[in-house]
């Protein structure tokens, strides 16, 4: 994880540079999905308390040392987003020692008190098994928590679960962000290693895959727009569809994605010129239609 990451945010902001943190899979024995995950968070309440604001604003300015101590009062008053910060602290060193019992501890009173930034956290969490013991289900349940609350990037990492892959085959880098607040904004990736999910607890499903991916596209999220790009590409969970993967490929790579840019060469390669116009002209429709989403997305990006 980075410690340039702001967990502070009403933002779902997926990503500094999509070409740093995307990278292009290719086909999997199941089909492939670009998964490369960003759990920020949502906007989770915050005590009104001196000591939640000047949490907020050290974390912010990346202050551990001085945020540590308004954050652990304001998170013992039971302020969501400072037992997230505070957990973070925890998890990282930073402020704080190193200590996986406590960051556990903090990020998972968040989650369950409804931070569903912190369930996104949590999720990525077991994922990785990083200060808990990795468990694809409780993995799958928190990730679940934050995706139905609208969690761009627990809807990519939750398709990810639902992609029947080989043990050999490394499926996503899933990110396990950083969790609270309410206006800050990421200033860098968080990068897990890679892993397989084929022992994902969730059963083997690329239809459910696809219907992630689409809320998280459909939502402006690059990472989802590159995987759903993925998804026609192969024709998984999905009827293979090369103006469709071009045109996701398209919305992904204008958000800063090398990896879906070198994809929609590698399909444009297959395609008549007609269906590259009709993909394009798709492409800018959406863009159009969905100009807001986009200029969010590119914004976070660029920060």
């Amino acid at each position: 994880m980075n410690d340039r990451t702001l967990v502070f945010s009403s933002l779902d902001p997926e990503a500094r540079k999509a070409r740093r943190n995307l990278r292009m899979l290719g086909a999997l024995a199941a089909g492939a999905a670009i998964a490369t995950v960003y759990l920020m968070s949502s906007a989770p309440v915050f005590a009104a308390s001196s000591s939640s604001d000047l949490c907020k604003k050290y974390f912010q300015s990346h202050a551990y040392n001085k945020a540590a101590m308004n954050c652990a009062a304001a998170a013992q008053d039971g302020d969501t987003g400072s037992q997230a910060a505070l957990g973070w602290m925890y998890l990282h060193g930073k402020g704080l020692p190193k200590n996986d019992n406590e960051a556990a501890r903090w990020i998972n009173a968040a989650a369950d008190d409804g931070n569903i930034a912190a369930a996104a956290l949590l999720g990525g969490m077991y994922l990785k098994g990083e200060a808990v013991a990795q468990d694809p289900e409780q993995a799958a349940k928190w990730l679940g928590k934050a995706a139905e609350a609208g969690h761009k990037g627990a809807q990519v990492a939750l398709g990810t679960l639902y992609v029947d892959t080989s043990p050999s085959n490394e499926l996503a880098e899933a990110s396990a962000g950083s969790t609270a607040g309410s206006s800050g904004e990421p200033s860098g990736p968080i990068l897990a290693e890679p892993r397989s999910v084929s022992q994902a607890a969730a059963a083997p499903d690329p239809e459910k895959a696809v219907k992630w991916y689409k809320k998280a596209a459909k939502n402006g999220s690059p990472a989802g727009q590159a995987a759903l790009g993925e998804a026609y590409r192969v024709g998984m969970g999905v009827d293979q569809d090369d103006v469709a993967a071009y045109m996701w490929y398209t919305l992904a790579a204008d958000q800063g994605s090398q990896a879906a840019a070198d994809a929609r060469a590698l399909v444009a390669e297959r395609m008549k010129p007609k269906q590259i116009a009709k993909a394009e002209a798709k492409a800018r429709e959406w863009k159009s239609d969905n100009s807001d989403k986009m200029r969010l997305q590119t914004s976070s990006a660029n920060n």
